[in-house]
């Protein structure tokens, strides 16, 4: 069995159109939500993926690039403050990273665009930091009021562990942040403010 689930809520940002649903996966599927796509499989204890998002410029002045969260990315890294016995509290035998890997970056026409991995803010947690956002740079400045598509293809790494975020006797659960996710942006730009989920 396979569960993914996922709905992205409160702060969400308001410049990007999504809205994103749950349910219960088996084998290769797509998930066709009004302004997000997820073309999931699954093998080899990973997440294959396409996340297709349109975003909508509701700022003042154009946006070159646009940045997306990789909160797996965040479990890549022991917590180097804790003992091995409690790095390893939940999983099946020792502790495992998670991550996510971007595969490429692609406008609405599949053309490349250029993209790199952006260090998180010290926020929640000071270690896994390197890889906490993708940012995908736009062919051309997108204009306020304007909408622009883009398809990142990523594959997420799931540790051997029970519950959430984990693998574990054939069956695989993650509720939220296996697939790359718009970052927050208010007035004043791109927000270390978390993206809540629920």
């Amino acid at each position: 069995m396979i569960l993914l689930t996922t709905l992205l809520v409160a702060a969400m940002p308001p410049s990007v159109d999504a809205v994103a649903g749950a349910g219960a996966l088996d084998g290769p599927v797509s998930l066709a939500l009004p302004h997000l796509e997820l073309a999931v499989t699954l093998a080899d204890a990973s997440i294959r993926g396409t996340a297709r998002w349109r975003w909508v410029n509701d700022a003042a002045q154009p946006l070159t690039e646009l940045h997306f969260v990789l909160e797996a990315n965040l479990g890549a890294e022991r917590n180097p403050e804790l003992s091995n016995i409690a790095n390893a509290g939940g999983f099946l035998t020792d502790w495992e990273p998670s991550g996510t890997d971007v595969q490429g970056v692609y406008d609405a026409a599949g053309q490349p665009l250029a993209w790199h991995y952006l260090p998180a803010p010290t926020v929640q947690q000071s270690y896994s930091l390197a890889r906490g956002f993708v940012v995908v740079e736009l062919a051309q400045p997108l204009a306020p009021t304007e909408a622009v598509e883009v398809v990142i293809d990523f594959v997420t790494i799931v540790p051997h562990r029970r519950g959430d975020a984990g693998h574990f006797n054939g069956d695989v659960t993650w509720r939220f942040g296996w697939f790359p996710s718009p970052r927050h942006r208010d007035i004043a730009g791109w927000s270390d403010r978390p993206v809540l989920v629920a």
